[in-house]
Protein backbone atom coordinates (compact mmCIF):
# COMPACT_ATOMS: atom_id res chain seq x y z
CA UNK A 1 0.00 0.00 0.00
CA UNK A 2 1.13 3.60 -0.83
CA UNK A 3 1.87 6.22 1.64
CA UNK A 4 -0.14 9.14 2.46
CA UNK A 5 0.68 12.64 3.15
CA UNK A 6 -0.83 15.26 5.25
CA UNK A 7 0.01 18.45 5.92
CA UNK A 8 1.16 17.83 9.29
CA UNK A 9 1.93 14.06 9.26
CA UNK A 10 2.40 11.08 7.28
CA UNK A 11 0.96 7.51 7.38
CA UNK A 12 2.83 4.96 5.26
CA UNK A 13 3.92 1.39 6.51
CA UNK A 14 6.92 0.64 8.81
CA UNK A 15 6.34 4.54 9.95
CA UNK A 16 4.87 5.23 13.61
CA UNK A 17 1.30 6.29 13.45
CA UNK A 18 0.58 9.77 14.66
CA UNK A 19 -2.64 11.30 15.33
CA UNK A 20 -3.93 14.40 13.41
CA UNK A 21 -3.46 17.51 14.82
CA UNK A 22 -6.29 19.15 17.36
CA UNK A 23 -8.65 21.00 15.36
CA UNK A 24 -9.20 23.35 18.84
CA UNK A 25 -6.69 24.75 21.38
CA UNK A 26 -7.01 24.02 24.68
CA UNK A 27 -8.76 26.78 26.66
CA UNK A 28 -6.60 26.34 29.88
CA UNK A 29 -3.31 25.97 28.57
CA UNK A 30 -3.31 28.22 25.85
CA UNK A 31 -0.59 31.12 26.85
CA UNK A 32 -0.79 34.97 26.37
CA UNK A 33 1.48 35.03 23.57
CA UNK A 34 -0.58 32.41 21.53
CA UNK A 35 -3.72 34.10 22.48
CA UNK A 36 -2.31 36.73 21.07
CA UNK A 37 -0.74 35.56 17.98
CA UNK A 38 -4.41 33.61 17.20
CA UNK A 39 -6.51 36.69 17.34
CA UNK A 40 -3.88 39.19 15.12
CA UNK A 41 -3.76 36.38 12.58
CA UNK A 42 -7.80 35.47 12.38
CA UNK A 43 -11.04 37.96 10.61
CA UNK A 44 -14.31 38.20 11.79
CA UNK A 45 -15.74 38.54 14.99
CA UNK A 46 -13.72 37.74 18.44
CA UNK A 47 -16.96 35.17 19.23
CA UNK A 48 -16.78 33.42 16.12
CA UNK A 49 -12.87 33.06 16.62
CA UNK A 50 -12.91 31.55 20.34
CA UNK A 51 -16.84 29.73 19.12
CA UNK A 52 -14.49 27.57 16.39
CA UNK A 53 -10.54 27.77 17.53
CA UNK A 54 -11.86 26.67 21.37
CA UNK A 55 -14.89 24.73 20.27
CA UNK A 56 -16.65 26.31 22.79
CA UNK A 57 -20.08 27.01 20.93
CA UNK A 58 -21.38 30.32 20.17
CA UNK A 59 -23.56 30.62 23.64
CA UNK A 60 -19.93 30.08 25.44
CA UNK A 61 -17.96 32.16 23.51
CA UNK A 62 -20.49 35.06 23.76
CA UNK A 63 -20.49 34.44 27.50
CA UNK A 64 -16.65 34.94 27.52
CA UNK A 65 -16.55 38.26 25.57
CA UNK A 66 -19.46 39.51 27.94
CA UNK A 67 -16.99 38.41 31.01
CA UNK A 68 -14.34 40.17 29.69
CA UNK A 69 -16.21 43.45 29.32
CA UNK A 70 -16.38 43.71 25.60
CA UNK A 71 -18.77 44.49 22.58
CA UNK A 72 -19.86 41.05 21.24
CA UNK A 73 -19.33 42.78 17.67
CA UNK A 74 -15.97 43.08 18.53
CA UNK A 75 -13.55 41.70 15.93
CA UNK A 76 -10.59 39.72 16.78
CA UNK A 77 -7.93 42.12 15.67
CA UNK A 78 -9.26 44.51 17.89
CA UNK A 79 -9.63 42.37 21.08
CA UNK A 80 -5.38 41.84 21.45
CA UNK A 81 -5.57 45.78 22.81
CA UNK A 82 -7.68 43.70 25.85
CA UNK A 83 -5.96 40.65 25.71
CA UNK A 84 -5.41 40.10 29.16
CA UNK A 85 -9.39 40.57 30.03
CA UNK A 86 -9.90 38.63 26.90
CA UNK A 87 -7.71 35.57 28.53
CA UNK A 88 -8.72 36.01 32.13
CA UNK A 89 -12.23 35.59 30.84
CA UNK A 90 -11.44 32.78 28.62
CA UNK A 91 -9.83 30.24 31.38
CA UNK A 92 -12.73 31.91 34.04
CA UNK A 93 -15.69 30.74 31.87
CA UNK A 94 -14.44 26.81 31.17
CA UNK A 95 -13.23 26.56 34.69
CA UNK A 96 -16.65 27.53 36.04
CA UNK A 97 -18.40 25.80 33.31
CA UNK A 98 -16.41 22.41 34.48
CA UNK A 99 -17.51 23.06 38.37
CA UNK A 100 -21.11 24.50 38.09
CA UNK A 101 -24.44 22.68 37.51
CA UNK A 102 -26.19 22.30 34.54
CA UNK A 103 -28.86 24.81 34.37
CA UNK A 104 -32.43 24.91 32.61
CA UNK A 105 -34.32 28.30 32.11
CA UNK A 106 -37.91 28.77 32.38
CA UNK A 107 -40.10 31.77 31.35
CA UNK A 108 -41.71 32.03 34.99
CA UNK A 109 -44.88 32.88 33.51
CA UNK A 110 -45.60 30.50 31.23
CA UNK A 111 -43.30 27.52 32.42
CA UNK A 112 -42.06 26.64 29.42
CA UNK A 113 -38.34 26.48 27.87
CA UNK A 114 -37.11 30.17 26.97
CA UNK A 115 -35.99 30.31 23.57
CA UNK A 116 -32.34 31.90 23.63
CA UNK A 117 -30.17 30.97 21.10
CA UNK A 118 -30.27 27.09 19.70
CA UNK A 119 -31.21 26.03 23.24
CA UNK A 120 -32.42 26.88 27.54
CA UNK A 121 -30.36 24.35 28.32
CA UNK A 122 -27.20 25.98 29.98
CA UNK A 123 -23.74 25.06 31.38
CA UNK A 124 -23.43 27.89 33.48
CA UNK A 125 -26.05 30.23 35.33
CA UNK A 126 -27.41 33.31 32.85
CA UNK A 127 -27.20 36.37 34.36
CA UNK A 128 -29.09 38.31 31.29
CA UNK A 129 -32.32 36.63 31.54
CA UNK A 130 -34.98 38.20 33.66
CA UNK A 131 -38.00 36.79 34.75
CA UNK A 132 -37.48 33.54 34.39
CA UNK A 133 -37.44 29.96 36.89
CA UNK A 134 -33.82 28.21 37.02
CA UNK A 135 -33.37 24.54 37.59
CA UNK A 136 -29.90 23.29 38.13
CA UNK A 137 -28.86 19.97 37.73
CA UNK A 138 -25.86 17.47 38.49
CA UNK A 139 -26.17 15.61 35.45
CA UNK A 140 -26.57 17.36 32.05
CA UNK A 141 -28.54 13.60 30.89
CA UNK A 142 -31.25 14.41 33.41
CA UNK A 143 -30.94 18.35 32.53
CA UNK A 144 -31.84 17.26 28.82
CA UNK A 145 -34.07 15.18 29.76
CA UNK A 146 -36.00 17.73 31.63
CA UNK A 147 -35.76 20.41 28.83
CA UNK A 148 -37.61 18.40 26.27
CA UNK A 149 -40.22 16.51 28.46
CA UNK A 150 -41.05 20.20 28.75
CA UNK A 151 -40.43 20.96 24.81
CA UNK A 152 -43.07 18.10 24.20
CA UNK A 153 -45.40 19.94 26.94
CA UNK A 154 -45.21 23.52 25.25
CA UNK A 155 -46.35 22.10 21.67
CA UNK A 156 -48.93 19.87 23.76
CA UNK A 157 -49.87 23.17 25.33
CA UNK A 158 -49.86 25.03 22.42
CA UNK A 159 -52.21 22.59 20.18
CA UNK A 160 -54.77 22.48 23.30
CA UNK A 161 -54.80 26.31 23.99
CA UNK A 162 -56.05 26.69 20.75
CA UNK A 163 -58.36 23.56 21.24
CA UNK A 164 -59.67 25.31 24.36
CA UNK A 165 -60.40 28.61 22.82
CA UNK A 166 -62.28 27.30 20.14
CA UNK A 167 -64.74 25.67 22.58
CA UNK A 168 -64.96 29.16 24.90
CA UNK A 169 -65.99 30.62 21.71
CA UNK A 170 -68.33 28.45 21.07
CA UNK A 171 -69.53 28.61 25.00
CA UNK A 172 -69.92 32.06 24.89
CA UNK A 173 -72.38 32.03 21.78
CA UNK A 174 -74.35 29.67 23.59
CA UNK A 175 -74.18 32.60 26.31
CA UNK A 176 -75.69 35.19 24.19
CA UNK A 177 -78.42 32.44 23.21
CA UNK A 178 -79.31 31.67 27.00
CA UNK A 179 -79.47 35.25 27.40
CA UNK A 180 -81.79 36.34 25.12
CA UNK A 181 -84.13 32.62 25.85
CA UNK A 182 -84.20 34.05 29.52
CA UNK A 183 -85.15 37.32 28.52
CA UNK A 184 -87.75 36.48 26.54
CA UNK A 185 -89.41 33.87 29.08
CA UNK A 186 -88.93 36.62 31.79
CA UNK A 187 -90.80 39.19 29.17
CA UNK A 188 -93.87 36.53 28.49
CA UNK A 189 -93.75 35.44 31.92
CA UNK A 190 -94.22 39.70 33.41
CA UNK A 191 -96.88 39.92 30.32
CA UNK A 192 -99.09 37.13 30.98
CA UNK A 193 -98.88 38.00 35.24
CA UNK A 194 -99.78 41.64 33.88
CA UNK A 195 -103.11 40.66 31.86
CA UNK A 196 -103.41 38.08 34.48
CA UNK A 197 -103.98 40.47 37.47
CA UNK A 198 -105.76 43.17 35.02
CA UNK A 199 -108.58 40.44 34.67
CA UNK A 200 -108.70 39.68 38.37
CA UNK A 201 -108.98 43.20 39.03
CA UNK A 202 -112.20 43.91 37.07
CA UNK A 203 -113.24 40.18 36.48
CA UNK A 204 -116.86 40.76 38.06
CA UNK A 205 -117.92 43.47 35.56
CA UNK A 206 -116.14 41.59 32.68
CA UNK A 207 -118.48 38.64 33.57
CA UNK A 208 -121.22 40.57 34.01
CA UNK A 209 -120.74 42.14 30.51
CA UNK A 210 -119.88 38.81 28.74
CA UNK A 211 -122.81 37.09 30.03
CA UNK A 212 -125.16 40.05 29.47
CA UNK A 213 -123.50 39.81 25.44
CA UNK A 214 -124.72 36.26 24.99
CA UNK A 215 -128.11 36.40 27.02
CA UNK A 216 -128.77 39.45 24.19
CA UNK A 217 -127.85 37.14 21.62
CA UNK A 218 -124.99 38.55 20.29
CA UNK A 219 -125.92 41.86 19.13
CA UNK A 220 -123.67 43.87 16.51
CA UNK A 221 -124.19 46.70 18.28
CA UNK A 222 -121.85 46.70 21.67
CA UNK A 223 -122.87 49.68 23.04
CA UNK A 224 -125.14 48.51 25.57
CA UNK A 225 -122.37 45.74 26.66
CA UNK A 226 -119.63 48.25 26.40
CA UNK A 227 -121.01 50.55 29.38
CA UNK A 228 -120.86 47.45 31.43
CA UNK A 229 -117.08 46.87 30.66
CA UNK A 230 -114.47 48.70 32.26
CA UNK A 231 -112.20 47.50 29.40
CA UNK A 232 -113.24 47.66 25.43
CA UNK A 233 -114.74 44.32 23.83
CA UNK A 234 -114.75 43.53 20.33
CA UNK A 235 -117.04 41.57 18.43
CA UNK A 236 -115.34 38.74 16.49
CA UNK A 237 -115.92 37.56 13.37
CA UNK A 238 -117.54 34.46 14.12
CA UNK A 239 -119.77 36.05 16.85
CA UNK A 240 -118.25 35.74 20.07
CA UNK A 241 -116.98 38.34 22.00
CA UNK A 242 -113.18 39.52 23.03
CA UNK A 243 -112.12 41.66 25.96
CA UNK A 244 -108.60 43.95 25.00
CA UNK A 245 -105.91 43.54 27.61
CA UNK A 246 -102.76 45.50 27.31
CA UNK A 247 -103.52 45.51 23.70
CA UNK A 248 -103.87 41.84 23.01
CA UNK A 249 -107.21 40.39 22.13
CA UNK A 250 -108.46 37.63 24.27
CA UNK A 251 -111.68 35.91 23.11
CA UNK A 252 -114.52 34.53 25.70
CA UNK A 253 -116.70 31.39 24.68
CA UNK A 254 -120.04 31.33 25.60
CA UNK A 255 -120.09 30.02 29.25
CA UNK A 256 -116.20 30.48 30.09
CA UNK A 257 -115.17 32.26 33.09
CA UNK A 258 -113.05 35.18 33.60
CA UNK A 259 -111.50 34.10 36.72
CA UNK A 260 -110.66 30.60 35.07
CA UNK A 261 -108.95 32.10 31.99
CA UNK A 262 -107.21 34.57 34.46
CA UNK A 263 -106.03 31.25 36.75
CA UNK A 264 -104.61 29.87 33.02
CA UNK A 265 -102.75 33.23 32.90
CA UNK A 266 -100.81 32.83 36.15
CA UNK A 267 -100.19 29.21 35.52
CA UNK A 268 -98.74 30.10 31.56
CA UNK A 269 -96.70 33.17 33.83
CA UNK A 270 -95.45 30.69 36.05
CA UNK A 271 -94.16 28.15 33.57
CA UNK A 272 -92.41 30.97 31.65
CA UNK A 273 -90.91 32.23 35.39
CA UNK A 274 -89.79 28.08 35.46
CA UNK A 275 -88.29 28.19 32.19
CA UNK A 276 -86.31 31.12 32.92
CA UNK A 277 -84.77 30.03 36.40
CA UNK A 278 -83.87 26.66 34.78
CA UNK A 279 -82.27 28.81 31.87
CA UNK A 280 -80.58 30.86 34.08
CA UNK A 281 -79.05 27.92 35.88
CA UNK A 282 -77.65 26.85 32.35
CA UNK A 283 -76.19 30.10 32.11
CA UNK A 284 -74.13 30.13 35.31
CA UNK A 285 -72.67 26.78 34.51
CA UNK A 286 -71.88 27.90 30.84
CA UNK A 287 -70.15 30.49 32.31
CA UNK A 288 -68.62 28.48 34.83
CA UNK A 289 -67.22 26.31 31.82
CA UNK A 290 -66.00 29.12 29.53
CA UNK A 291 -64.64 31.47 32.06
CA UNK A 292 -63.13 29.12 34.28
CA UNK A 293 -58.95 29.99 34.35
CA UNK A 294 -56.59 27.25 31.71
CA UNK A 295 -54.61 25.35 34.04
CA UNK A 296 -51.81 23.06 32.10
CA UNK A 297 -49.69 21.68 34.21
CA UNK A 298 -46.32 20.26 32.84
CA UNK A 299 -46.20 16.24 32.99
CA UNK A 300 -44.29 13.95 35.71
CA UNK A 301 -41.71 12.13 34.99
CA UNK A 302 -43.23 8.84 34.91
CA UNK A 303 -41.59 5.93 36.77
CA UNK A 304 -39.84 3.05 35.53
CA UNK A 305 -42.52 0.23 35.76
CA UNK A 306 -40.91 -2.58 37.69
CA UNK A 307 -41.99 -5.83 36.12
CA UNK A 308 -43.86 -8.68 38.59
CA UNK A 309 -44.01 -12.15 38.06
CA UNK A 310 -47.39 -12.08 36.57
CA UNK A 311 -47.04 -9.55 34.14
CA UNK A 312 -46.49 -12.16 31.70
CA UNK A 313 -49.57 -13.76 32.16
CA UNK A 314 -53.15 -12.19 31.59
CA UNK A 315 -53.93 -11.06 34.68
CA UNK A 316 -56.35 -8.50 36.92
CA UNK A 317 -57.27 -7.54 40.19
CA UNK A 318 -60.72 -8.41 41.23
CA UNK A 319 -63.32 -6.02 43.26
CA UNK A 320 -62.29 -7.70 46.31
CA UNK A 321 -58.57 -7.49 45.95
CA UNK A 322 -57.70 -10.98 44.62
CA UNK A 323 -55.06 -11.63 42.00
CA UNK A 324 -56.39 -13.82 39.17
CA UNK A 325 -53.90 -14.78 36.78
CA UNK A 326 -54.41 -16.75 33.51
CA UNK A 327 -51.94 -18.52 30.55
CA UNK A 328 -51.42 -16.95 27.18
CA UNK A 329 -50.79 -20.08 25.51
CA UNK A 330 -50.67 -23.35 26.24
CA UNK A 331 -46.67 -22.89 27.39
CA UNK A 332 -48.22 -20.57 30.25
CA UNK A 333 -50.90 -22.83 31.04
CA UNK A 334 -48.17 -25.18 31.79
CA UNK A 335 -45.88 -22.90 33.86
CA UNK A 336 -48.36 -21.51 35.78
CA UNK A 337 -50.42 -24.73 37.06
CA UNK A 338 -46.59 -25.99 37.74
CA UNK A 339 -44.57 -22.91 39.15
CA UNK A 340 -47.35 -20.72 40.94
CA UNK A 341 -50.31 -22.91 41.59
CA UNK A 342 -51.19 -23.59 45.63
CA UNK A 343 -53.24 -25.45 47.72
CA UNK A 344 -55.78 -22.83 48.99
CA UNK A 345 -55.94 -21.64 45.59
CA UNK A 346 -58.76 -21.92 42.90
CA UNK A 347 -58.50 -23.25 39.21
CA UNK A 348 -61.05 -22.01 36.86
CA UNK A 349 -61.40 -23.03 33.22
CA UNK A 350 -64.47 -22.20 30.51
CA UNK A 351 -66.58 -25.28 29.68
CA UNK A 352 -65.07 -25.18 25.94
CA UNK A 353 -62.39 -26.64 23.68
CA UNK A 354 -59.09 -23.65 23.60
CA UNK A 355 -59.65 -22.08 26.39
CA UNK A 356 -56.56 -20.79 29.27
CA UNK A 357 -56.22 -22.45 33.03
CA UNK A 358 -57.03 -19.12 35.54
CA UNK A 359 -55.89 -19.07 38.45
CA UNK A 360 -57.53 -16.99 41.40
CA UNK A 361 -54.40 -16.46 44.15
CA UNK A 362 -56.57 -16.94 47.52
CA UNK A 363 -53.37 -15.78 49.69
CA UNK A 364 -55.12 -18.35 52.45
CA UNK A 365 -58.20 -16.37 52.07
CA UNK A 366 -61.93 -16.71 51.30
CA UNK A 367 -62.87 -15.13 48.16
CA UNK A 368 -66.40 -13.85 48.21
CA UNK A 369 -68.78 -15.05 45.13
CA UNK A 370 -68.36 -11.87 43.37
CA UNK A 371 -64.49 -12.25 42.80
CA UNK A 372 -65.60 -15.91 41.94
CA UNK A 373 -67.69 -14.63 39.17
CA UNK A 374 -65.15 -12.50 38.04
CA UNK A 375 -62.58 -14.87 37.83
CA UNK A 376 -65.06 -16.90 35.59
CA UNK A 377 -65.69 -14.16 33.58
CA UNK A 378 -62.26 -13.61 32.94
CA UNK A 379 -61.75 -17.29 31.78
CA UNK A 380 -65.16 -16.85 29.53
CA UNK A 381 -63.24 -13.81 27.94
CA UNK A 382 -60.08 -15.22 26.76
CA UNK A 383 -61.59 -18.29 25.43
CA UNK A 384 -62.10 -19.57 22.05
CA UNK A 385 -65.75 -18.74 22.54
CA UNK A 386 -64.60 -14.68 22.02
CA UNK A 387 -63.16 -14.84 18.89
CA UNK A 388 -66.46 -17.11 17.48
CA UNK A 389 -68.76 -13.94 18.59
CA UNK A 390 -70.59 -16.12 21.56
CA UNK A 391 -72.32 -14.03 24.16
CA UNK A 392 -72.19 -16.59 27.22
CA UNK A 393 -70.71 -20.07 28.17
CA UNK A 394 -70.17 -21.83 31.02
CA UNK A 395 -67.27 -21.83 33.17
CA UNK A 396 -66.09 -24.48 36.12
CA UNK A 397 -63.71 -24.19 38.89
CA UNK A 398 -61.61 -26.63 40.78
CA UNK A 399 -59.40 -26.91 43.81
CA UNK A 400 -55.60 -27.19 42.18
CA UNK A 401 -55.24 -31.10 43.30
CA UNK A 402 -57.99 -31.93 40.96
CA UNK A 403 -55.62 -30.93 37.87
CA UNK A 404 -53.24 -33.18 36.35
CA UNK A 405 -50.85 -33.83 33.15
CA UNK A 406 -51.20 -37.85 34.52
CA UNK A 407 -53.64 -39.07 31.21
CA UNK A 408 -55.57 -41.84 31.34
CA UNK A 409 -53.89 -44.95 30.38
CA UNK A 410 -53.70 -45.63 26.65
CA UNK A 411 -53.89 -41.48 26.06
CA UNK A 412 -51.71 -38.43 25.62
CA UNK A 413 -51.60 -35.11 27.29
CA UNK A 414 -50.31 -32.43 24.38
CA UNK A 415 -48.34 -29.22 26.09
CA UNK A 416 -51.36 -26.82 27.77
CA UNK A 417 -54.02 -29.55 28.09
CA UNK A 418 -54.52 -31.24 31.97
CA UNK A 419 -57.13 -34.16 33.44
CA UNK A 420 -59.68 -32.82 35.69
CA UNK A 421 -61.01 -35.01 38.39
CA UNK A 422 -63.52 -34.71 41.27
CA UNK A 423 -66.35 -32.22 41.66
CA UNK A 424 -66.48 -29.28 40.03
CA UNK A 425 -68.38 -26.07 40.67
CA UNK A 426 -70.38 -24.50 37.52
CA UNK A 427 -70.84 -20.75 36.18
CA UNK A 428 -73.78 -21.06 33.97
CA UNK A 429 -74.37 -17.97 31.29
CA UNK A 430 -71.44 -16.24 32.27
CA UNK A 431 -71.20 -12.86 29.86
CA UNK A 432 -68.33 -11.77 27.38
CA UNK A 433 -67.64 -8.89 28.19
CA UNK A 434 -64.28 -7.24 28.66
CA UNK A 435 -63.25 -4.05 30.14
CA UNK A 436 -59.90 -2.52 29.42
CA UNK A 437 -58.78 0.68 31.73
CA UNK A 438 -55.74 2.62 32.72
CA UNK A 439 -54.34 2.43 35.85
CA UNK A 440 -52.20 4.48 37.74
CA UNK A 441 -49.61 3.18 39.97
CA UNK A 442 -47.06 4.95 42.02
CA UNK A 443 -46.35 7.70 39.46
CA UNK A 444 -46.46 4.83 36.66
CA UNK A 445 -49.27 3.34 34.15
CA UNK A 446 -50.43 0.20 33.29
CA UNK A 447 -53.11 -1.41 31.45
CA UNK A 448 -55.39 -4.10 32.75
CA UNK A 449 -57.87 -5.86 31.65
CA UNK A 450 -60.87 -7.67 33.16
CA UNK A 451 -64.55 -8.20 33.97
CA UNK A 452 -66.24 -4.51 34.08
CA UNK A 453 -67.10 -4.55 37.38
CA UNK A 454 -63.66 -4.89 38.78
CA UNK A 455 -61.44 -2.38 36.24
CA UNK A 456 -64.64 0.79 36.35
CA UNK A 457 -63.17 0.94 40.30
CA UNK A 458 -59.26 1.13 39.37
CA UNK A 459 -59.10 2.25 36.29
CA UNK A 460 -58.86 6.17 36.19
CA UNK A 461 -60.65 5.37 32.36
CA UNK A 462 -61.48 2.52 30.88
CA UNK A 463 -63.75 1.27 27.72
CA UNK A 464 -65.99 -2.06 27.46
CA UNK A 465 -65.68 -4.94 25.12
CA UNK A 466 -67.80 -7.68 23.61
CA UNK A 467 -67.04 -10.37 21.16
CA UNK A 468 -67.26 -9.72 17.74
CA UNK A 469 -65.14 -11.66 15.23
CA UNK A 470 -66.04 -8.97 12.20
CA UNK A 471 -64.50 -5.93 13.90
CA UNK A 472 -60.67 -6.04 13.57
CA UNK A 473 -59.48 -2.61 14.09
CA UNK A 474 -60.71 -3.13 17.18
CA UNK A 475 -57.20 -2.38 18.92
CA UNK A 476 -56.94 0.55 17.20
CA UNK A 477 -60.40 1.91 18.08
CA UNK A 478 -59.69 1.53 22.04
CA UNK A 479 -56.29 2.79 21.96
CA UNK A 480 -57.65 6.14 20.52
CA UNK A 481 -60.41 5.89 22.72
CA UNK A 482 -58.53 5.62 25.85
CA UNK A 483 -55.91 8.22 24.49
CA UNK A 484 -58.66 10.70 23.99
CA UNK A 485 -60.33 10.12 27.55
CA UNK A 486 -56.78 9.99 29.47
CA UNK A 487 -55.93 13.52 27.71
CA UNK A 488 -59.08 15.07 28.72
CA UNK A 489 -58.73 14.06 32.09
CA UNK A 490 -54.87 13.91 33.16
CA UNK A 491 -54.25 16.56 30.82
CA UNK A 492 -51.28 14.19 28.87
CA UNK A 493 -51.20 11.37 26.79
CA UNK A 494 -50.37 7.65 26.88
CA UNK A 495 -46.94 6.08 27.00
CA UNK A 496 -46.61 4.46 23.57
CA UNK A 497 -45.46 0.90 24.58
CA UNK A 498 -48.76 0.47 26.30
CA UNK A 499 -50.18 0.57 22.31
CA UNK A 500 -48.37 -2.52 22.02
CA UNK A 501 -49.39 -4.06 25.11
CA UNK A 502 -52.90 -3.39 23.79
CA UNK A 503 -52.60 -5.97 21.32
CA UNK A 504 -51.65 -8.82 23.47
CA UNK A 505 -54.69 -8.24 26.15
CA UNK A 506 -57.69 -8.05 23.69
CA UNK A 507 -58.77 -11.84 22.72
CA UNK A 508 -57.80 -12.19 19.60
CA UNK A 509 -57.61 -8.76 18.78
CA UNK A 510 -61.47 -8.66 17.74
CA UNK A 511 -64.79 -7.33 19.52
CA UNK A 512 -66.57 -4.04 19.58
CA UNK A 513 -66.93 -1.33 22.07
CA UNK A 514 -69.80 -0.87 24.17
CA UNK A 515 -71.54 2.40 25.80
CA UNK A 516 -71.01 0.85 29.31
CA UNK A 517 -72.15 -2.64 30.90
Amino acid sequence: SEAKRFRDRVIAPGRIYSPPAAVTLDPLSVSKEALTELLTTQKGKLTRVLAVRFGLGRIIAERVVTVANLNLDVSARQAVAHIEQVLNALQSVVINLLRDKVVVAFDAEEKVPVARGFSSVFAYKPSDLKHVEIREFEDPIEAFDFYFTYQRFARYRKTKLQVLEKERKRLKRIIEEQERAIAEYKRAAAASRRVAEILQTYGQQLQHAVNEYYRLKKPKNLDAVQRLSPLPLHREPDGSIAVEVEGRRLVIPPGESIFRIAAQLYDRAKRFEEKARRALRLLEETKKRAYEPIVLEPPKKRKRVKRRWFDAYLWFITSDGFLVVGGRDASQNEALLKRHAESHDLVFHADVHGAPFVLLKTEGREPPEQSLKEAAQFAAAYSRAWRIGVSAVDVYCVKPEQVSKQAPSGEYLPKGAFMVYGKRKYFRGVPLHLAVGVVEQKGSVRLMAGPPPAIKGRASVYVTLAPDPRRRRIVEDVWQKLVDQYQKKRGVGLPRELRNELQRIIPGGVGRLLKDV
